[in-house]
């Protein structure tokens, strides 16, 4: 196998994938205690609908990640456009992110957010290491969808909303 050599460091890499905006995620599930945990990730995508999978991303260096990996079940909440400060609080480093955060229970014992415009209750099914990232796969179980509001963007390492153009499919 020939080895590979990058150009890009990763100051210009997040630069570059700072240019496209993504929605913003918080999975959450209950450590071993018991007790809320979670964590704000934007790296989410859907991978399939039969069998109903989806991809979270989280970081290798993570204190979080590792007790949701473990819970094995787990919410993802899509976050609406006016819960930036929620985002921030489950991007911090924060012992308690759960401290005023209004939330109920998914039979699996995962906090559902309120006011998220969607909740899809997973199991993790398998996690991939890659690089300074893993990417885990989770299997979909069930899910809700709120009100209908704009969804949370993460856009230029800032947080926005989503306006559609009139005309624009649905």
């Amino acid at each position: 196998m020939t080895a590979l050599s990058y150009e890009v460091d990763a100051t210009s890499l997040r630069a570059a994938c700072a240019r496209f905006p993504t929605g913003v995620i918080v999975v959450t599930a209950c450590d071993a205690d018991g007790d809320p945990i979670g964590m704000a990730v934007n790296s989410f995508t859907s991978v399939s609908l039969d069998p109903p999978l989806v991809l979270v991303c989280a970081g290798r260096t993570s204190e979080t990640w590792p007790a949701i990996r473990a819970a094995g079940d787990c919410v993802l909440n899509v976050l609406a456009e006016g819960q930036a400060k929620l985002a921030l609080r489950f991007a911090c480093k924060d012992d308690d992110r759960f401290a005023s955060v209004t939330y109920s229970t998914a039979p699996s014992g995962a906090p559902l957010l309120e006011g998220a415009i969607a909740w899809l209750e997973c199991s993790l099914e398998l996690e991939v290491p890659a690089g300074d990232h893993v990417v885990a796969l989770a299997a979909v179980r069930r899910t809700t969808v709120g009100t209908e509001c704009e969804p949370l963007v993460f856009h230029d390492r800032r947080y926005g909303g989503f306006r559609a153009h009139e005309g624009a499919l649905r």
